[in-house]
């Protein structure tokens, strides 16, 4: 049963057993001390009463907090930051950092970025344009791995590869000319539309980490243009990395990183083909190692995330279909892998470059700069 309840609170219970508590109650203010009774020496001046409004209040209120402590600290609530604004503490990027990309994005480092930075970056903006990327990629990728697939229905499965592979009479007369020459066409047509893919992602990657986002229809429409000379920097790469590579893998590895940005370049700042590659260069050769090292560890993830994908639903179609059923499994698997190599490379890539531009030209403060002018 509740106990009644006065104008100064709840009342102590009433009786003999109640004995009053030596201690004020919640809220009430503490009693003035007083010197002991009788005679005896008086406290020093100054140590009288407090002062007015020190303790003083109505009744069963408690002392004011101090200056600051009453505001409710931010919440997310609020919104993320958008690309140009700074990202306070709790914002995920430090305090005062520029951040890019959009609501869509969350925010994205505007700062030199490490390579988990770059990774996490990847995977959101890719996340994030995924509608606008998935059906150009996937409708460039699939006839190439449909006629693939279609070719090499009835070759040698995974187990007779291997064992085969000390009988090398066994391996020629299992796979008929024609399967090669299809074989070899097909890896062709990949090759060539590989560098038009990465400037349909890199256009698109980068207008999303600067704010921006893109439709599928935008996605090629902004890049046709610089098709041609995609497709000229791409072969005359390939050229130099074969020319480096027949001494010894590592010059090959080393002319594939200097020129790892030449398509971000391109795109995004609308050059031919020869001053892309030195514009690539140029961005590359003062942090070349750690460059080579976020490519390479980007295209080893790709080839284990891929294969995954790609190796497994095979094998397991392959032991309990027909050769027409895993033909049509290897076409859709082979399509989405395919469509996800090109997008994490190119991602990698446009990325990579803006990191490379925010450390050696400042393109961090000059984008801030604009974004307040």
């Amino acid at each position: 049963m509740a106990e009644p309840e006065g104008p100064e609170g709840p009342q102590a219970p009433r009786g003999p057993a109640a004995t009053p508590s030596p201690w004020p109650g919640p809220g009430a203010a503490w009693p003035t001390p007083q010197p002991p009774p009788g005679p005896g020496p008086q406290p020093p001046a100054g140590w009288g009463p407090p002062a007015p409004g020190w303790s003083q209040g109505p009744a069963g209120s408690a002392p004011p907090p101090p200056p600051g402590w009453s505001q409710a600290p931010p919440s997310w609530s609020q919104g993320l930051p958008s690309w140009g604004q700074a990202v306070g503490a709790g914002g995920g990027y430090g305090p005062g950092r520029p951040t890019a990309g959009s609501s869509r994005t969350g925010p994205l480092p505007m700062y030199p970025m490490a390579v988990g930075d770059i990774l996490d970056a990847t995977f959101r903006l890719l996340r994030a344009n995924a509608k606008a990327l998935a059906p150009v990629l996937l409708l460039i990728a699939f006839p190439f791995e449909a006629i693939a697939a279609y070719n090499t229905r009835n070759a040698q499965s995974l187990n007779q590869v291997f064992a085969n592979l000390g009988n090398p009479q066994q391996q020629q007369n299992a796979t008929p000319s024609s399967v090669l020459i299809v074989g070899y066409l097909v890896i062709l047509g990949i090759g060539l539309m590989t560098p038009v893919v990465a400037g349909f992602v890199c256009r698109t990657i980068a207008a999303s980490y600067l704010g921006e986002q893109y439709r599928a229809g935008q996605v090629v429409k902004t890049s046709v243009g610089t098709i041609a000379a995609l497709i000229v920097s791409s072969l005359l790469v390939h050229f130099a990395e074969l020319g480096a590579g027949i001494f010894c893998i590592l010059p090959g590895l080393a002319v594939m990183a200097l020129f790892v940005l030449t398509a971000p370049a391109i795109v995004i700042e609308g050059l031919g083909p020869v001053a892309g590659m030195r514009r690539s260069w140029k961005l590359v050769r003062p942090r070349f190692w750690p460059v080579l090292g976020t490519a390479l560890l980007g295209g080893l993830m790709v080839l284990i995330m891929a294969t995954i994908i790609a190796v497994v639903p095979e094998q397991i179609v392959g032991a309990i279909a027909g050769d027409h059923a895993k033909a049509v499994v290897d076409a859709i698997i082979g399509t989405i892998t395919q469509a996800f190599q090109w997008s994490v490379a190119a991602t990698m890539a446009t990325l990579i470059y803006f990191n490379q531009r925010i450390r050696s030209e400042g393109l961090d403060l000059q984008v801030m700069a604009a974004r307040l002018g």
